[in-house]
Parts: C-alpha cells; structure tokens; sequence
C-alpha cells in the first residue's frame, strides 16, 4: 500500500502527537486508492494486498518504526479501506 498511494520516500520523521492525529491524514489515502478500487470493482478483479519495510510510507514508519506491526496495520488500513468501498474482493 505504501508504495502505491505514497511511493515518494521523504524519508520525514511525523511526530503524532495522538491517535488521531495519525488517523486524520487517512483521507489521503481513500483519496489515492478509491480509483484503484472502483476499477478493480468494475472489472471484476482481485486486488493482492502486500507489504515490505521498503514499501512502507514515512506515516507508518513515523507511527509504527520499522517494525512487523507497522507491516500489518499497513496492510489491514488498505483492507479496511476497500471494504468500506463495499469491495471484498482482496487477498494478503
């Protein structure tokens, strides 16, 4: 997800201050998937839901660190995401 929605590395330390204030930048992120997920809806298309240490974006990296359970909120955010665009069809 990360390399998809941000694949720009600014490699920027976000300092958050509470759990919203990491979650209110989540807008972006359906802004930048809601395309790739209408389009997988439309043509009737599995999407694979992965990530790699290399893949994930400073917000999670600043959140989480470099850790295995930045990896799976990662990717459990992209799900979350496509299911509340009412699309289920995914794998991890």
């Amino acid at each position: 997800p990360g390399n998809f929605v941000d694949g720009r590395k600014s490699f920027e330390e976000k300092v958050y201050e509470t759990e919203e204030d990491y979650f209110s930048e989540r807008q972006f992120l359906y802004e930048a998937l809601g395309p790739l997920v209408e389009k997988c809806k439309d043509l009737g298309r599995c999407m694979r839901i992965g990530t790699n240490h290399g893949s994930l974006s400073a917000r999670v990296l600043s959140y989480y660190g470099d850790t295995p359970r930045g990896m799976v909120e990662s990717a459990l955010e992209c799900a979350d995401i496509c299911r509340s665009l009412d699309y289920h069809n995914f794998v991890f």
